[in-house]
């Protein structure tokens, strides 16, 4: 089928640089490279505006002319079964994120799971949320799993740890909710850890509802001269944090009815040559290539982190090698020749 004209609806117009909204933004900048007709319908608002934004965008979508609609994520595609059934021959594809196939009401369940299997092509940004979408009705043949990319070039940054050798710098970065496991290793982990590398310090950056707790805990075990928090940090701060460091840790625990569809700090920690250390769960699976950028533990066992983290700091890592290692399998471009070629072809 020759695309002539592609229909684009998103939520990931509202600013910021996570995982949805760079994803977005990439497969919008790369469809207008390469001339490709495009009509972007987006959405900036907040939930009580959502709503307003379906309809209207549903009620667009039926009077459009060109070949072919792209669902940003799975929320928009709920409106999939009464476009296919008022206009059989568009196209529609769509991009799930792990989250958006996840919302608990039974009603949104039962209707995601009317609306994915008419979907033509799906891209899943991992094997896990592929994994959802699959339960959720999603065509085996027309599901591809395309990992995030980025552009390393637009950071203008190397890897310079400014820190003495004594020093061993660990950095948790991202939003803090539970399943980002913070407060886990806080507990459970970094007491452990202290006995076998007293010289650590940690800093954990990212604004979320955990950040109270984390105070607290941190306060109630007297590390404050172990354990620094920032809290929000603009986007030069964070890729000063990346460069800084001595090793990444991405510390995620299983959370019912949520998950990590995709690690993207992970990938940017690479690009910067930061070696990583993550739990073997989700998405996260996708983002770290094991022993090239970084190092995975068990999830949810302390011991197994201890050994790893140590493991770790034994390696002798090459940033330029960490580097050339993200560029290969997370870079822009590729990603978006895979979206493409998957969606358009």
């Amino acid at each position: 089928m020759s695309i002539k004209h592609i229909l684009l609806l998103t939520r990931s117009l509202q600013g910021g640089e996570g995982g949805m909204q760079l994803y977005t933004r990439i497969v919008i900048d790369g469809l207008r490279k390469r001339h490709i007709p495009l009509t972007v319908i987006g959405y900036q608002g907040g939930r009580f505006g959502l709503p307003f934004f379906l309809v209207s965008a549903w009620i667009r979508t039926l009077f459009f002319q060109g070949t072919q609609v792209h669902f940003g994520d799975g929320v928009l595609v709920l409106s999939a079964p009464i476009l296919r059934f008022f206009r059989p021959r568009l196209r529609l594809s769509a991009t799930v994120f792990g989250l958006d196939l996840l919302y608990p009401s039974a009603f949104y369940q039962y209707v995601l799971r009317r609306a994915l299997p008419v979907i033509d092509r799906v891209v899943a940004i991992s094997a896990a949320t592929a994994d959802a979408a699959r339960a959720r009705g999603a065509r085996t043949e027309g599901l591809a799993v395309i990992p995030c990319g980025i552009d390393r070039e637009d950071r203008g940054m190397e890897r310079v740890p400014i820190r003495g050798e004594k020093r061993v710098d660990l950095l948790l970065f991202g939003r803090q909710i539970k399943r980002k496991g913070t407060a886990w290793f806080l507990e459970y982990v970094l007491s452990l850890l202290l006995q076998s590398v007293p010289v650590l310090h940690v800093t954990i950056a990212g604004d979320g509802p955990e950040l109270p707790r984390l105070r607290e805990l941190v306060s109630r075990r007297g590390w404050e001269h172990v354990v620094e928090i920032l809290g929000v940090v603009k986007e030069e701060k964070k890729w000063t944090l990346f460069s800084e460091a001595t090793l990444f840790l991405m510390p995620n625990i299983p959370v019912a009815g949520d998950m990590e569809g995709f690690g993207l700090t992970c990938i940017e920690a690479a690009s910067m040559g930061l070696p990583v250390v993550a739990a073997r769960l989700e998405g996260i699976q996708d983002a770290v290539i094991d022993r090239e950028t970084g190092l995975f533990f068990t999830p949810l066992d302390a011991t197994d982190c201890v050994r790893v983290l140590k493991e770790a700091l034994a390696k002798k890592w090459y940033p330029q090698a960490i580097r050339e290692a993200q560029q290969h399998n997370y870079h822009s471009d590729l990603m978006l020749h895979r979206t493409l070629e998957h969606v358009c072809s």
